[in-house]
């Protein structure tokens, strides 16, 4: 995915060609967006004209009039990677490489030809189509002096050549509630068919006490090797658990060593958003040992068409461990059975952060699920997730949470619009911009929408006083996705927004604001789960404290 860096560069590399051709940017745009009706590019163009225009005030004498310095920006924020897939843009990008490198251009011209090319005019040249992910897109990019990112859609190798290697450091030890925890884990690996549901807040070092738990009880009692099976329903919190492992089983080692003879590997198995291709070789070893990360969907998937690796996975396991187990339950019940009735005497821990369901009878399920055994780092505080958090808060473990008014930030003088959409997405810019004010830097927002996701980034980033924003939805690929997010991490992005997919397997301890848009009950575990993602404390290399803004209104 490009970053915004990115898109200034290949913004300011579109609008000097402009300027060598002096092209009259306005008229210029104006006849790429007449063509609306035969790409969907010139129409998305159209659209965000629209959308964005109403929220920066740009003039409409019959049509949103864009400023003329900011239609390169404008291109480029609204199209992205998919720019160069209107001809008239490859046709200004062409000409002005012609007047800055004639070597370059005539290198670029004969690939062209090569591909299609009826003659060497720009008018020829230009109508050879863009596709990404190919060698021509690489070489036009590198030609023209684009970044490399405008040559792929999430697809290629983004590996670095080089890594830097880096010596591994010892983990923290547990401090004393998660070593509550974890001795309570104990307890239930030592019955037969265990079951237990660990509650634990968001930040509070959920998935790290588990694994610990885990894999200890398993190598200090012999049970190594051994089968251990984690199961999610998001990719992020499947690879978040994976790394997990991966640290762990190291760490874990090291401190048994002089305890009990440590195995000298172990075999970890990424098995979930297709990731099936070594499964002959799961197949081949899981019933000896391995630790298999999968996913809900691949399960049920790979089930649904009798995959015979899922019914090895399935039929031998030691543990399985359930993360966000409130989720899926129809599913957790039907494993749950499966499990009960094989010859391994599989114990089965569920992990959640919001044991209490909207449904008293999926509260009355999740907890009959699980035998009633309801693991809890504070005593006393198995049903009240509340009382938790105070504790924890207290404690710097979470980060103190600041509930702000949205009302009192909202400058209604200042709207141009204070009704429909138009003045509801006006008063969300407000919001990220007066909670940028009071020195948030890391600000995280939930849309109730996927395209006030995207109307509200752009607007963002093309404001006078831009903001470095950017927003994820499903649709995003993978790759683009972990970019996204490790530029929020080092806050080279200052806004994230998002529609529904950061609630869970997201951790960016730096968020230090969570502003989400959508009416909503504050018990709702879904509102819990976003307030969430903001409440790392500085204990665990969080901030202090979050801003929480919660803005209900409808439009």
């Amino acid at each position: 995915m490009t970053s915004g860096q990115e898109i200034i560069a290949a913004a300011e590399l579109l609008s000097e060609s402009l300027d060598d051709l002096r092209i009259d940017r306005e008229r210029w745009l104006l006849e790429i967006m007449v063509n609306s009706e035969s790409n969907e590019w010139c129409e998305r163009l159209v659209g965000r004209r629209e959308s964005v225009g109403r929220l920066l005030s740009w003039p409409r004498p019959g049509r949103r009039k864009i400023p003329t310095d900011v239609i390169p920006r404008f291109i480029l924020e609204s199209l992205g990677i998919d720019f160069l897939r209107i001809e008239k843009i490859r046709e200004v990008m062409l000409s002005g490489l012609q007047i800055r490198s004639a070597e370059k251009f005539q290198q670029l011209t004969e690939l062209l030809l090569s591909h299609g090319a009826e003659s060497e005019s720009i008018g020829d040249l230009s109508m050879v189509d863009f596709r990404m992910g190919t060698a021509l897109s690489q070489s036009y990019c590198s030609h023209l002096g684009l970044p490399e990112s405008f040559a792929y859609r999430g697809t290629s190798d983004n590996r670095s050549g080089m890594e830097i290697i880096r010596s591994v450091k010892r983990l923290p030890p547990l401090i004393d509630f998660q070593e509550r925890i974890q001795s309570l884990a104990k307890e239930t690996f030592e019955s037969e068919h265990g079951r237990a549901m660990i509650v634990m807040p968001t930040g509070s070092g959920k998935t790290r006490t588990s694994i610990e738990a885990t894999l200890g009880w398993l190598l200090v009692n012999s049970e190594w090797p051994s089968t251990l099976v984690w199961i999610a329903d998001r990719e992020e919190l499947c690879e978040q658990a994976f790394q997990s492992f991966k640290q762990i089983f190291v760490h874990l080692c090291q401190e048994l060593e002089e305890k009990i003879e440590v195995p000298e590997y172990t075999q970890l198995w990424r098995y979930w958003g297709g990731l099936d291709s070594n499964t002959a070789s799961l197949g081949e070893q899981i019933e000896r040992t391995g630790i298999v990360v999968t996913s809900v969907q691949q399960l049920q998937a790979r089930m649904r068409n009798s995959d015979e690796i899922v019914e090895q996975i399935l039929s031998t396991p030691s543990v399985v461990i359930v993360d966000e187990a409130h989720r899926n339950l129809d599913f957790i019940e039907e494993l749950d059975i499966k499990f009960r009735s094989n010859e391994c005497n599989t114990r089965m821990i569920g992990l959640t952060a919001t044991p209490m369901r909207r449904e008293r009878s999926e509260s009355s399920r999740l907890i009959q699920l699980f035998e009633g055994n309801v693991l809890c780092p504070i005593e006393g505080a198995e049903y009240d997730i509340d009382v938790m958090i105070t504790e924890l808060t207290g404690r710097k473990i979470l980060a103190a949470r600041i509930d702000v008014d949205p009302y009192q930030l909202i400058d209604y003088s200042s709207l141009n619009s204070q009704i429909g959409e138009q003045g509801y997405l006006e008063k969300i810019v407000q919001l990220i911009c007066k909670v940028r004010d009071m020195g948030r830097k890391s600000i995280l927002v939930f849309t109730r929408e996927v395209e006030h996701a995207r109307i509200l980034s752009s607007c963002l980033r093309l404001q006078d006083s831009a903001i470095p924003a950017q927003f994820l939805d499903s649709n995003t690929p993978s790759e683009q996705r972990k970019t996204t997010i490790r530029q929020f991490k080092d806050e080279e992005i200052g806004v994230l927004l998002n529609f529904g997919i950061l609630t869970t397997g997201f951790d960016a301890p730096n968020t230090d604001a969570v502003i989400i848009c959508r009416p909503m009950d504050q018990d709702d575990s879904l509102f819990r789960q976003m307030v969430g993602r903001g409440l790392r404390g500085t204990e665990f290399g969080g901030t202090p404290d979050c801003i929480i803004v919660h803005f209900e209104e409808d439009f």
